[in-house]
């Protein structure tokens, strides 16, 4: 192959395959953590009485709100996560061509003291 027909290759692999891929791994992240803290459940059963216990159903209730919370934050954290490094793979060949850039001018001057 053919270097000159690389670079248009490799970009467009890397704004349309590899973006759909990576945001395919940070859908997988999000299913797994909202499935691991067990949302839909306490969700669907966060106030369900227990036999006439109310203390019970309280402190129930608190546990599945503090699980609740620790979940949400997490899938936070993921959406924030994959946002940050989503636009730093969009940034990626713009960062590496003005970085070579910025070596081989630093080069230069370093050669011509």
């Amino acid at each position: 192959m053919h270097i000159a027909l690389l670079v248009p290759e490799y970009l467009a692999w890397h704004y349309t395959e590899a973006v759909r891929l990576w945001l395919n791994i940070v859908s997988n992240f999000l299913w797994f953590t909202y499935h691991f803290f067990s949302m839909p459940v306490m969700l669907r059963r966060f106030a369900k009485p227990i036999a006439g216990q109310p203390f019970t159903t309280l402190v129930n209730m608190v546990g599945r709100v503090v699980v609740l919370v620790i979940g949400a934050v997490f899938c936070g954290g993921i959406v924030l996560a994959g946002a940050v490094l989503t636009v730093f793979w969009l940034l990626l060949p713009i960062i590496t061509v003005v970085s070579c850039l910025q070596a081989f001018v630093f080069l230069f001057k370093f050669l011509q003291v």
